[in-house]
């Protein structure tokens, strides 16, 4: 098990791709319909986890040599940067560096603010609604959350990675849709999404270069509302299903009449976001609820889903050279194809030889050396490759030669 520059590439295409499946089948109202949101939330995890573990496993992980761009791309990496004594992707490396420092900085700095706001927010002093907080968040057995009312916030939100925050909108709701609202932005606090943004936020601090991270984190934000409305109306009718959604068309007409600046972040979750497209989805989710017939096709999808993380990790891509003739005798090269074996050192410091559907074979063995003289060492090594074996003799005998004729 081993992590290289290599297996790093393919684990960033890999999770690219992930990212890109992610949006069409979070786009895909009929299929999200059929499956639920389960299967999504495996994608993103599935996501994360091929990029935070970039492994390549030894008799498991097989190599794929590509030439064209991606040769190009690993040359121009290795290629010196001018006068400096740096070469191409250590300067990149420092860049990325940089860039994750500075992002984790800014995004420090704005949850200090962030919550240095909202302990100057005087708490709702306000008895009803109080109540109908207290009453759901006994029904979701969950603290009963601290109620804000502000003119900042266009749309109910929920912050608080420890204890509930609730900051509510200056217009008015009616006793049931204030218990929907509770009850969906309660649902937030209880699953821990607000850990799992951040969890994402940090993921996009890391890969903040990659353009993509940005599209996992806007789908992973409407996943969790997609989530939060199934719990809410899980063991809900019809009717109360018809309401739920004008809750949600309702704050929506309403935000956009206000237009405030809101709170657009990753420490608080809101009840809808502004793009009428995912209301629309919801409220189409919402309205099939009572036909869908969810048992196999989430465990299938999420199990396929699980298959493909496991197989992605049975291939890394890296660039395929063919050396010359003329590289070989010159002993720069090793003549050792890429995609079918690989060189390791043991802990006792001997090399053994892995080539796929064959035993280990052991190359070198520092014990069998032999110190005949201060001049002259014999060495026994061992070859499975007749030859590449002749071609390291012939190097051997172009050394004498010139060892002779320098004399």
């Amino acid at each position: 098990m081993s992590i290289t520059p290599y297996s790093l590439f393919t684990a960033v295409l890999w999770s690219s791709a992930f990212i890109l499946l992610l949006y069409f089948f979070r786009k895909n109202t009929r299929l999200l319909a059929l499956t639920g949101v389960t299967p999504l939330l495996f994608l993103i995890l599935g996501t994360a986890l091929r990029c935070l573990f970039p492994i390549e496993f030894l008799h498991f992980t097989n190599v794929v040599g590509l030439e064209g761009l991606v040769a190009g791309l690993f040359r121009a990496l290795r290629a010196p940067l001018g006068q400096l004594p740096l070469q191409v992707w250590e300067v990149l490396l420092l860049v990325w560096a940089a860039g994750s420092l500075g992002l984790a900085a800014r995004t420090g700095l704005g949850a200090w603010k962030f919550h240095k706001k909202l302990r100057s927010y005087e708490p709702l002093e306000d008895s009803r609604i109080e109540r109908l907080a207290q009453q759901a968040a006994r029904e979701l057995d969950v603290p009963a959350p601290l109620l804000i009312q502000t003119l900042r916030a266009d749309t109910p939100v929920i912050a608080g990675l420890l204890r509930p925050v609730i900051l509510l909108p200056c217009y008015h709701y009616t006793d049931e849709e204030y218990r929907y609202v509770f009850l969906h932005e309660l649902c937030h606090w209880k699953n821990h999404d607000m850990w799992v943004k951040l969890f994402v936020e940090v993921f996009c601090i890391l890969f903040w270069w990659n353009p993509l991270v940005y599209l996992l984190k806007k789908d992973l934000a409407r996943a969790l509302e997609l989530k939060c409305d199934g719990a809410v109306l899980k063991h809900a009718g019809a009717q109360a299903a018809l309401d739920y959604q004008e809750v949600l068309v309702k704050t929506l007409v309403s935000s956009h009449k206000q237009k405030n600046k809101g709170f657009s972040s990753y420490r608080v979750t809101e009840l809808v976001s502004s793009q009428k497209e995912d209301i629309l989805q919801r409220v189409e989710l919402i309205l099939q609820a009572r036909q869908r017939h969810r048992k196999v096709a989430p465990l299938a999808l999420a199990g396929i889903m699980a298959l493909l993380l496991v197989c992605s990790y049975s291939v890394v891509v890296q660039p395929a050279y063919y050396p010359s003739m003329e590289e070989i005798t010159e002993g720069q090269y090793t003549p050792v194809t890429t995609w079918n074996s690989w060189l390791a050192q043991e802990s006792d410091g001997d090399y053994i030889l892995y080539c796929k559907g064959e035993e280990p074979i052991p190359v070198s063995d520092k014990t069998a050396g032999i110190m005949l003289d201060n001049n002259f060492v014999k060495l026994i090594a061992w070859y499975d490759n007749e030859w590449g074996y002749t071609n390291k003799i012939l190097d051997l005998m172009a050394y004498m030669h010139t060892a002779d004729q320098s004399r």
